[in-house]
């Protein structure tokens, strides 16, 4: 018989994975590459498209496979918040050639990838903020990741926009004083209150800035900065009315896991932010939340996602392994790479 293969692609704003692995759940091959996003690129869906294609070309050419023999793709994509964009995106995944797909916002990789059984929420703290829930019967919810609609209030980006606020209220404003001010003045080579404004406008406008300032705070909440603690208090109870809501529509009971991905919560040390997010979390009385950061690629989550959905499917290939044989196996640990 024919073997089968699984596709697991995680596309985000800056960079794209594509994971190669038969029925069976072993590791055959991957692709690196940049951005697919419609977002991300200037000719949107017409880039994202020739992107995909370009990558998925090599990726199959290189192995002597087609679209034909994938018995199931998922395809995470960072802009697929609306139906009408995972329509277009789903359009173009079909005239790649893709019978048996799933097309979802990239957030829901990180849950799959890190919950034990593919259901919870995930709460991702990035470059930006979304979050996203999976119920017992496979209900799916985003809340946030929409931009001014949402008023998404986390990320590395809006911590560091809400630093460069309270050093201005600090100055303006009438504000708490604030070590921050010092650090910022000096890491920006600022002599004069009055460059203030521009120079922290121009610091924000690039990742190492947003970065810089990031670590910046970090240090003032281990000096025990007031104006800093109390940003980082806000953020934490904004997080946590993301994941109770999203719990709430869901209507989920129990224990729930709750993966937190993203560079943030991942990388940083916010550990105010933390508490005041598990102290609401802990507030809640129908659910026993269970936090986990993710440990996993979020694209190891694209792949198990179109195990289960294969199995679900069960093409004439018979798909062997199962989600948990697959987090045990050496295909995992080599998608941990």
């Amino acid at each position: 018989m024919e073997k089968g293969y699984l596709l697991g692609v995680d596309g985000g704003n800056t960079k794209t994975l594509y994971f190669l692995h038969d029925s069976d759940g072993r590791f055959v091959d991957y692709v690196a590459a940049g951005t697919c996003s419609h977002e991300a690129l200037p000719d949107s869906y017409a880039g994202a498209e020739r992107e995909l294609g370009k990558r998925i070309g090599e990726l199959f050419a290189r192995n002597g496979i087609g679209a034909d023999m994938i018995d199931f793709a998922v395809f995470g994509l960072a802009g697929a918040d609306f139906a009408h964009q995972k329509e277009a995106l789903s359009a173009i995944v079909a005239r790649l050639g893709f019978r048996r797909f799933l097309v979802e916002n990239d957030g829901y990789l990180g849950l799959k990838a890190g919950s034990p059984n593919g259901i919870g929420i995930c709460n991702i703290n990035g470059t930006g903020t979304v979050t996203v829930g999976i119920g017992e019967t496979g209900e799916r919810l985003q809340i946030g990741g929409l931009g001014g609609i949402s008023s998404d209030k986390a990320g590395a980006e809006y911590i560091a926009g809400r630093g460069m606020a309270a050093v201005y209220d600090a100055i303006y404003r009438c504000g708490k004083d604030t070590v921050l001010k010092e650090m910022v003045f000096r890491a920006f080579d600022i002599s004069d209150e009055a460059d203030f404004s521009i120079r922290a406008g121009e610091a924000l406008q690039s990742k190492d800035g947003v970065f810089r300032i990031n670590k910046m705070m970090e240090e003032a909440e281990r000096q025990g900065d007031g104006a800093v603690i109390g940003v980082l208090s806000e953020i934490g109870e904004e997080l946590a009315r993301n994941v109770v809501g999203c719990a709430k529509k869901l209507n989920m009971r129990g224990n729930v896991p709750v993966v937190l991905a993203g560079s943030v919560w991942a990388k940083g040390s916010f550990n105010t932010m933390f508490y005041t997010f598990k102290k609401h979390l802990d507030a809640y009385g129908d659910c026993a939340f269970s936090c986990e950061k993710l440990r996993q690629p979020p694209v190891a989550g694209a792949v198990i996602w179109a195990l289960e959905e294969a199995k679900k499917k069960q093409s004439d290939r018979p798909i062997a392994f199962s989600r948990r044989e697959f987090l045990e196996s050496e295909a995992f640990a080599k998608a941990v790479y």
